[in-house]
């Protein structure tokens, strides 16, 4: 179990998270360092920014997030384009 995933299990955790703007601080931080492959300490906040995201989208109520942010099209570009090995298949260990 996440914390995130479990949270968009529900309307009220869904709304929470929407409030509280962490999904979007995960998106925005992925996004920016999407192409780093040297600063270990960005590297491993990027994995658990890949981490949240992916257990956020693995529930109907998480859904919304990944479309409204356009999100998924970043994480396929890292899958595909990533030097380090550990981050392509991060999001498919779920």
């Amino acid at each position: 179990m996440h914390f995130y995933g479990e949270l968009t299990k529900t309307a009220e955790g869904c709304r929470i998270l929407e409030e509280k703007g962490h999904f979007n601080e995960f998106a925005q931080f992925i996004v920016t360092c999407k192409d780093e492959d040297e600063d270990l300490e960005v590297i491993i906040k990027l994995k658990s920014c890949l981490w949240a995201v992916g257990n956020i989208g693995a529930n109907d109520g998480g859904i919304p997030f990944l479309e409204k942010s356009g999100i998924v099209k970043e994480i396929v570009s890292i899958a595909e384009t990533s030097s380090i090995v550990s981050l392509k298949g991060y999001y498919y260990l779920r």
